[in-house]
């Protein structure tokens, strides 16, 4: 059996197996690595919510109205999945171009479309 020594700040030596110094040695990382696990969560939950508050802000923002009146003025204020003129919103088909969209990345949808697209009944 292997058995390694190692200093100790309580006493000068202590003698261990190398079972014991592994079982020590991964309770201590297994506990690092929750702590750790833990604050990766809380950063992507702040990163997340600070990107939510960025994009609630750009949609008050004078820009996306201009967009919302450019896209009403070319196609019309009509849906273009069922042609329902109530309740008109304009729905991202993609996020790749965030803050820049052009015309394509962009439908007009009623509520309810809209609603089905993002699957909410």
């Amino acid at each position: 059996m292997l058995v390694l020594t190692f200093t100790n700040l309580e006493s000068n030596k202590s003698r261990m197996t190398t079972k014991q110094l592994l079982n020590k040695y991964y309770k201590k990382n297994k506990k690092r690595k929750a702590k750790k696990k833990n604050k990766n969560k809380l950063s992507q939950n702040k990163l997340f919510e600070n990107a939510k508050r960025k994009y609630l802000k750009y949609l008050q923002s004078e820009d996306w109205a201009q967009i919302k009146i450019d896209l009403y003025q070319t196609r019309g204020k009509v849906c273009e999945y069922c042609g329902s003129t109530k309740n008109i919103q304009v729905h991202h088909l993609t996020y790749k171009n965030i803050y820049k969209e052009e015309p394509e990345d962009l439908v007009l949808l009623c509520k309810d479309c809209h609603r089905k697209e993002h699957g909410i009944k």
